[in-house]
């Protein structure tokens, strides 16, 4: 099966990305961009504490390294 549904969810995204920015540059254009700036951080920083809370990279470790490890494991499991 391949992956088109991740590039029409990208497709979506955009699109909704830019129908909030269109309002809110309609409803405030002096503040709007300053909303849709920071609405965009959000998931940047939800990333960035997701990553940071991996107990095998606050370690030090190579984030490749672990996911050959990973996959070593379900091959063993297999």
């Amino acid at each position: 099966m391949g992956y088109g549904w991740v590039w029409s969810f990208w497709s979506i995204g955009a699109l909704v990305s830019f129908l909030i920015g269109y309002y809110l540059y309609i409803w405030n254009p002096i503040i709007g961009w300053r909303w849709a700036l920071g609405l965009g951080a959000i998931p940047a920083l939800i990333t960035v504490v997701l990553r940071l809370a991996c107990p095998s990279l606050r370690d030090g470790e190579s984030p490749y390294r672990v996911l050959r490890m990973l996959l070593q494991r379900q091959r063993d499991f297999l």
